[in-house]
């Protein structure tokens, strides 16, 4: 099969069904500030984490998009409509329960900083989300997106490690899920054709 549509954007040429995906990871909550592993649990944006979700937007170029993409997590869904708000967004957020954060099991609330040797053999971990499970759950994911959003383009709210996995995954990129960081403003450009993901650029906000 041959497929004809192509698209150009900011100096990405678009064949065939090739999706893009404009991934950012959710503005702060309190278990953020206070550098403590949150993983699964429900939590709102805290002050200053509404503060910098409006902030963000303001003289941020980062291209076109065509719908927003938000992890179903309280954290991330108020990210989305801040961002819609401010970007002009008339249209339906779409929900993707695969997006999720990755479940840290026992670490939850835990710092961050004192879990991370623990981190090193999750086996010993009770309740975590495995390697395997968890990329399994985001391909998954993006194959979703990929059957109903192909030749487009979509502006994704999700996690740290779920951002984090994306990467682990792509085909042209190394990453770690301990020393790799993610912050709550820059947006990672990942392109995914059907099978394989590839990693392209990440857009940070001039100041």
């Amino acid at each position: 099969r041959i497929y004809c549509n192509i698209k150009f954007t900011y100096g990405i040429l678009l064949f065939g069904e090739t999706m893009i995906l404009k991934v950012m990871r959710h503005s702060l909550t309190n278990l953020n500030e206070s550098q403590r592993i949150q993983g699964q649990i429900d939590i709102p944006l805290s002050a200053n984490g509404e503060q910098l979700a409006h902030r963000i937007w303001i003289d941020f170029e980062f291209g076109p998009f065509d719908y927003i993409v938000s992890s179903p997590l309280l954290r991330a869904t108020q990210t989305a409509i801040i961002a819609s708000k401010h970007l002009n967004y008339n249209k339906p957020i779409v929900m993707l329960q695969a997006f999720i954060e990755r479940n840290f099991g026992m670490l939850d609330y835990q710092p961050i900083e004192t879990s991370r040797p623990l981190l090193k053999h999750p086996e010993n971990i009770e309740g975590f989300e495995h390697n395997e499970a968890f990329e399994s759950r985001i391909t998954k994911g993006l194959n979703i997106l990929h059957k109903y959003y192909s030749n487009q383009m979509l502006l994704v709210f999700c996690h740290s490690h779920v951002i984090k996995g994306l990467l682990h995954i792509s085909s042209n990129v190394e990453a770690s899920y301990i020393k790799t960081k993610i912050d709550h403003e820059s947006i990672l450009v990942f392109d995914y054709g059907g099978n394989t993901l590839n990693y392209i650029e990440r857009i940070k906000k001039n100041t």
